[in-house]
């Protein structure tokens, strides 16, 4: 289920737990989850219903202002039989976590929204500190992407990819092309 910007946010904020979506057959099922840009969405109900079912108090649940809107929106997509799923938010997304963690900006908010608590901060944070300072596996790293440099240029080589006309191309992004 594909969601409109705004409807995200209001979803993450849990003011929209409702929405309408004509399908040939149900494209959600209830008891499943829902990976969405407003978190994971836990499915609680999906039933098909006719459009004099759609209540103006159902339109503001779906993020709408009132029935006429929900009709309005609905005109203007597909054919199919009519269905009000129900659902709530079940957790935040957990490609915006590894994004996050990868990008190497873990934020103690972050830490503090998945439940860690003081003392597993504290131990966070001491962690991070002593892999900052480096240790046993900063020599690890360093010949290990030199290794992986090396090896990178020479398969470039082999198959015939680093030319003359390339190569400072490639010099220019710091890759150093030893002969």
């Amino acid at each position: 289920m594909l969601f409109k910007v705004a409807i995200l946010d209001k979803i993450a904020r849990g003011e929209v737990t409702l929405a309408f979506r004509r399908w040939r057959k149900p494209g959600v099922l209830p008891g499943r989850t829902l990976r969405s840009g407003a978190g994971v969405l836990a499915i609680d109900g999906v039933e098909a219903i006719g459009t004099d079912e759609i209540t103006d108090a159902d339109a503001v649940k779906a993020g709408f202002a009132n029935r006429e809107a929900v009709l309005s929106d609905l005109r203007s997509g597909r054919d199919g039989t009519l269905y009000r799923v129900l659902f709530h938010r079940a957790a935040p997304d957990p490609r915006v976590v590894t994004t996050v963690s990868l990008g190497g900006i873990f934020p103690l908010g972050a830490y503090q929204d998945m439940g860690f608590g003081k003392a597993e901060l504290d131990e966070i944070k001491q962690f991070r500190r002593e892999r900052a300072a480096g240790g046993d596996e900063t020599a690890f790293r360093k010949y290990f992407r030199r290794d992986l440099h090396d090896g990178l240029v020479r398969n470039l080589r082999k198959v015939g990819l680093l030319t003359e006309r390339i190569t400072p191309s490639l010099q220019s992004f710091g890759i150093k092309l030893a002969a």
